[in-house]
């Protein structure tokens, strides 16, 4: 007979395959953006903040900074490590 323990997984962490960028080159941010709130909320804080400043920079290069979500620079910066 087999036996199973289920263990329940946060829903950031299952999905966050299908958030990772395509790659590098295919031009898209938003993907990172995805990345890094899933990252946030498993708390995983250091890559987190990695994928939001990625985000960021390629916002930038975009000149889309007016629509940079407010959360991305206050989790990028001196974020606190729990």
């Amino acid at each position: 007979m087999n036996r199973f323990f289920i263990q329940p997984v946060p829903s950031a962490l299952l999905l966050m395959p299908f958030a990772m960028p395509a790659s590098a080159s295919d031009g898209s941010c938003y993907g990172y953006l995805n990345l890094a709130d899933s990252y946030w909320a498993v708390n995983d804080k250091d890559r987190a903040e990695a994928a939001y400043k990625q985000y960021a920079s390629r916002m930038s290069e975009a000149r889309n900074t007016l629509k940079i979500p407010s959360r991305v620079g206050e989790r990028s910066v001196g974020v606190p490590r729990s």
